[in-house]
């Protein structure tokens, strides 16, 4: 975090956890890309259309073959496993609960946009899921389930028979499917999943992935490298050698000869004769990978944990992945412009950004101390902080670093310069450190009490602010010569401070505690968060705006000076250390596993150009501004069923939803009680989406 050098306004919206609306996410993900979570399952319906869906109740889409995807749905109360979608707008998941590890199905009619809960009746996770049309389907776990009316009824067709755990099913027609599970199990239906008759596998081991080109030659992969086959339905299992002993999660043919299989380390193995022969193929990565996926015998992609992608366009020849390897704890980011940025981490992390995030270069073979802190003045000029007495400068943009390290014996937890010589570190122990010389020399004021400082603000060379983990604030109107305690709580710690100018400042910590202030320090108030996380950041724009991050990838945001905050989706649950604010529209936060987030449009709502899903359509509405009603005027193209409209307010909650049938009509939203402001309406139906504003006097 730095000093702003101006004042700067953005807008923001919030968008609640487990809802997801496709007015384009304040914060999306950078590293990993394209989400944190890990990814256990794909469905595509073509080349481009598809989505993966895994941990945190992650769902994403893409729509151009998995080279970019966009997070659809996230809520984390929620571990969903696997996915089918038959057209491009009907689709489910299958997972469980995460508390109590019931299983769930979440259904969408409009491709992803928004997802309902369907009562499926199982105490058991579901891992697994497949559909033969829009009505008939199975989901397996604990209980095999069958629906005969898209999952708006689900029925036990086989209760749960200890010992197997049904772990992926896969069916030919509505009559003959095959399922695997744990101890070696494989069962078959002929009649549509009203009877199963479990056949030799003849191992013990658990099988994850079963998957059939036809009635007669299937394949399954699982624990310690086994592939079985089978060339007549299923009635004997043959063992083939994977030359590995990995777990294989996924497996996946494009005809009787040509199969991939996926599992553990980065593994990818190839068969190009039905598994006489598997072989090795380098996916550049060493993470698990759980599922795989071919359009055709040249392209394919995989997906695993970290959200690791990796895409092929040669058969699997080469892997280009999406995973960078960044998966250490990130504590500081700091970005001087909308360009270039720079982040650190444990174990001697250091990270470069040049085009705005979008891509990462790793600094090696400057440290392999745990960094907790980085600081650029411009773009030159920078410092980073951390264990053991860690000071490193740079003054050619981070790509060397000059040791100015002092005695392995401190931790030093933030930097502040307010030009290129004169700045601050502090740290445990009592560890207030300036220099004059930009860090070649450094005296430590900090001998005025016995406390652990985590952060530090300065607005000029005399006036600034320390806060510690001890609970205590303390200021400096002499660039540091003499400290004055403002607050204290023992009962709280305190690791962030950031100050407008010399009146108006914030600080958070533990507890869900954040403090303002409008003079200087001189008293304190805390702000309802309506939590107990701790904040380990905080940062405000102008007197009003302001952001926080914490604990369960919290972030915040306040548009009335720390009188009210709300909640923004991270769509993530790992810890949330730092932020940095560029300028009105470009912002980032790090965090834990790597965890790079950022937003390109301030976080305000911010209506995309309409995609591939583009509709034909004619829309009229009226009055624009409204201070009565709106009416919606439409006709449409195709043999439409239902027409929807969901409008969102500023803060991206659904505000109203209207619905009909048919190709022409009039939908009315009355507005004579709706809070005067801008609103966001999406025109959704089974053809595709229109958006557009609102405004409501």
């Amino acid at each position: 975090m730095r000093q702003l050098q101006k004042v700067i306004k953005v807008f923001i919206f919030c968008v609640l956890a487990g809802y997801s609306i496709n007015l384009s996410a304040q914060w999306f993900w950078q590293n990993p890309f394209p989400t944190g979570s890990e990814l256990k399952n794909l469905s595509f319906i073509n080349e481009n259309i598809g989505w993966a869906v895994g941990y945190d109740g992650t769902i994403i889409h893409t729509t151009d073959g998995g080279q970019n995807w966009e997070t659809q749905f996230f809520d984390p109360s929620y571990n969903l496993h696997d996915v089918f979608f038959v057209d491009q707008f009907k689709g489910w998941v299958s997972g469980m609960t995460s508390n109590k590890g019931s299983g769930i199905v979440l259904v969408t009619i409009d491709g992803g946009l928004t997802w309902n809960e369907q009562s499926c009746g199982t105490n058991f996770p579901l891992y697994a899921l497949h559909f033969i049309d829009e009505n008939t389907g199975w989901a397996g776990g604990g209980d095999l389930l069958f629906t005969d009316d898209g999952g708006d009824h689900w029925t036990v067709v086989q209760p749960y028979n200890f010992p197997y755990i049904i772990m992926d099913l896969m069916f030919h027609d509505s009559n003959i499917g095959w399922a695997c599970g744990t101890y070696g199990y494989i069962l078959k239906t002929e009649d549509g999943g009203q009877n199963w008759n479990v056949l030799t596998s003849g191992i013990d081991e658990s099988l994850f992935s079963i998957y059939y080109t036809d009635t007669v030659n299937g394949w399954v992969v699982g624990e310690a490298g086994i592939i079985l086959n089978s060339i007549n339905g299923g009635q004997s299992w043959e063992s083939q050698n994977s030359n590995t002993e990995v777990n294989l999660n996924g497996v996946y043919f494009t005809d009787q000869s040509n199969g991939w299989g996926v599992g553990s380390n980065g593994t990818i193995i190839y068969t190009e004769n039905g598994g006489v022969l598997w072989t090795h193929q380098d996916s550049g990565i060493e993470v698990e990978l759980n599922d795989i996926h071919f359009f055709d015998q040249q392209y394919g992609l995989c997906i695993g944990v970290l959200g690791a992608t990796c895409i092929t366009g040669n058969g699997g020849l080469t892997w280009n992945t999406s995973f960078s390897g960044i998966s250490q704890s990130l504590k500081g980011i700091d970005f001087i412009d909308n360009t270039n940025g720079w982040a650190i981490g444990y174990n001697g992390t250091i990270l470069k950004s040049s085009n705005s995030g979008y891509e990462w270069s790793v600094i090696d073979g400057v440290t392999d101390k745990s960094l907790w802190d980085v600081f650029f003045f411009d773009q030159q000029f920078g410092w980073i902080v951390g264990d053991q007495g860690a000071i490193f400068h740079s003054n050619d943009g981070g790509n060397n670093w000059i040791d100015y390290s002092i005695d392995e014996m401190y931790t030093l937890m933030k930097a502040f310069f307010v030009n290129n010589n004169t700045g601050w570190v502090v740290g445990f122990d009592n560890i207030v450190l300036k220099t004059n010389n930009g860090g070649s020399s450094w005296v430590n004021q900090g001998n005025f009490t016995d406390e652990n400082f985590t952060s530090v603000f300065f607005i000029d060379e005399n006036t600034g602010w320390i806060v510690s983990q001890d609970g205590s604030i303390w200021k400096t109107t002499n660039g540091g010569e003499m400290w004055s305690q403002q607050y204290s709580d023992p009962n709280l710690s305190f690791y962030g401070v950031y100050f407008n100018d010399f009146i108006n400042g914030c600080v958070s910590g533990s507890q869900g505690t954040i403090l303002m202030t409008n003079d200087g320090g001189s008293s304190w108030g805390s702000t309802i968060t309506n939590t107990v996380s701790t904040f380990y950041d905080v940062i405000f724009i102008d007197q009003n705006i302001g952001w926080s991050c914490g604990t369960d990838g919290l972030l915040l945001n306040t548009q009335d000076a720390g009188i009210t905050w709300t909640i923004q989706e991270s769509y993530t649950t790992n810890t949330l250390f730092d932020l940095s604010f560029a300028d009105t529209d470009n912002s980032w936060v790090c965090g834990d596993a790597g965890s790079i987030l950022h937003t390109d449009n301030g976080g305000g709502v911010h209506i995309p150009d309409n995609n591939s899903y583009t509709i034909s359509c004619d829309i009229q509405i009226y009055p624009n501004p409204a201070d009565h009603w709106v009416a919606f005027d439409y006709q449409v193209s195709g043999n439409d069923e239902s027409i929807s409209i969901f409008i969102y307010n500023s803060a991206g909650q659904i505000e109203h939803t209207l619905s009909m049938s048919g190709q022409t009509g009039q939908l009315i939203w009355d507005v004579q009680n709706v809070e005067p402001g801008i609103y966001y309406y999406e025109f959704v139906h089974t053809l595709g989406k229109e958006n557009g504003k609102i405004i409501v006097q």
